[in-house]
């Protein structure tokens, strides 16, 4: 995700984040998967790559980036399978 702000703007710290429901992953997954996606994820990854990079600033002022992973059903974008990618929305 692309963020308009420096992480002093924004007080982004170069931290990687887990964020869960609580300590019981293979529970939170079952209960997701059987919710069909609705449910609360059961893990999320939220890191800033840019607070991580010394250049960040020089080369890309007044902007940061922030990465975020989240476990999702497959049928969701199985409608894209096997078509280019750039042409899947």
């Amino acid at each position: 995700v692309a963020l308009k702000g420096t992480k002093e703007d924004l007080k982004l710290r170069p931290q990687n984040y887990w964020i869960t429901p609580d300590h019981n992953h293979d529970a939170n997954a079952t209960a997701y998967y059987a919710s069909k996606g609705k449910g609360q994820f059961p893990a999320v990854f939220v890191s800033f790559p840019s607070t991580k990079d010394p250049t960040w600033d020089t080369r890309f002022p007044g902007t940061s980036t922030c990465h975020v992973i989240a476990e999702a059903p497959l049928a969701w974008f199985q409608q894209w399978e096997g078509t280019p990618l750039g042409h899947r929305g």
